[in-house]
């Protein structure tokens, strides 16, 4: 029971709030039961606990209108915008004590999922409360989903790479919200020279632009990585606090893909069947990495698959439209 590497027990403590006033729910609440490690952690408190939140240094989330507050990885709010008609006394007043901590009812716990949609992500959560929980699929035409095994975040880069070419699905539920842009920065880099190092073999370019360029080159495309991320989530919707994080693992999953195109440049083979194999191996590259990625945002974001590649589809738009307009706009400036 983790999140950010903490125990939740030590995690909620230091929230420093009374007893008898707050339950978990969300995904907090299923790192209570040992399902899986949560990213955040997701409160329903008291009206009373709530209206002082403010002097503490809460915040409003965006685009709630105040009826969600945060302070870091915890949200606190009164009710549930899916179960509306129940208000935070209802939840709190019984509750389950799950490893010492106050839970959201089970059968509350799973309408509350349930009501959150059809992704991917709802229907793991939904197996995994069915199967291990217990809770019973009584709702009528629900096809009761198949629980998949869990996997703890991922403790070293080397486990998130793994995991993302064994058990991607998993890897991305697992370790949602986590950055990792230093491991982003050193692959990006890796690929750029290779790519590079393939041109100084072909003498177009030279060994200074090989030492200078794919510095340059790695931070530019994270850069532009953080927009097209940053777009997606607003096509996926889910929680604007982790768009920078997940970034830094699109960047990685992306780089991925496209390592082997950049390597086949460095194949002894005539330079024809180079552009054929380079032609082939880019369009299966952008397959797989569209659905990995789409996967990704799905974790993250809370949204379906197809939601999530459309958020990418959009992104790479918005982005290279962006710079076509910065383009035009210098070349009309140097004219």
């Amino acid at each position: 029971m983790y999140v950010e590497q903490l125990p939740l027990h030590e995690r909620i403590s230091a929230l420093d709030l009374p007893t008898g006033s707050y339950a978990l729910a969300g995904d907090a609440a299923l790192a209570a039961y040992g399902l899986l490690e949560a990213g955040r952690i997701d409160l329903i408190v008291s009206p009373a606990v709530f209206r002082g939140l403010p002097e503490r240094g809460w915040t409003a989330l965006p685009g709630t209108d105040g009826n969600v507050l945060t302070c870091g990885d915890v949200t606190a709010r009164t009710r549930l915008h899916n179960l509306s008609h129940l208000s935070a006394i209802d939840f709190i007043s019984d509750v389950d004590q799950v490893a010492g901590l106050p839970v959201l009812k089970v059968h509350w716990l799973r309408q509350s999922v349930a009501a959150s949609g059809s992704s991917d992500a709802v229907l793991w959560r939904l197996g995994l409360i069915d199967q291990t929980l217990g809770a019973a699929a009584s709702q009528p035409g629900f096809a009761r989903p198949v629980a998949q095994p869990t996997r703890p975040r991922s403790r070293t880069t080397w486990a998130y790479l793994r995991g993302v070419l064994t058990e991607p699905g998993q890897t991305f539920y697992a370790d949602r919200g986590v950055g990792m842009w230093g491991t982003a920065y050193g692959l990006t880099w890796v690929t750029c020279f290779i790519s590079m190092l393939f041109d100084l073999g072909n003498g177009w370019t030279n060994p200074v632009q090989l030492i200078f360029g794919p510095p340059i080159a790695a931070g530019f495309i994270l850069l532009v990585r953080r927009g097209i991320t940053g777009v997606a989530r607003r096509v996926c919707g889910g929680d604007p606090g982790i768009s920078s994080s997940t970034a830094s693992q699109a960047a990685i999953v992306a780089t991925l893909t496209a390592a082997p195109v950049a390597a086949i440049d460095l194949l002894p083979v005539p330079l024809v069947w180079i552009s054929v194999l380079t032609l082939v191996a880019a369009a299966f590259a952008l397959f797989i990495g569209f659905w990995l990625i789409g996967l990704l945002y799905s974790a993250a974001f809370d949204c379906s698959l197809a939601r999530g590649v459309l958020g990418e589809i959009a992104g790479g738009v918005v982005v290279t439209l962006v710079f076509l307009a910065i383009g035009l706009g210098l070349g009309g400036l140097v004219a």
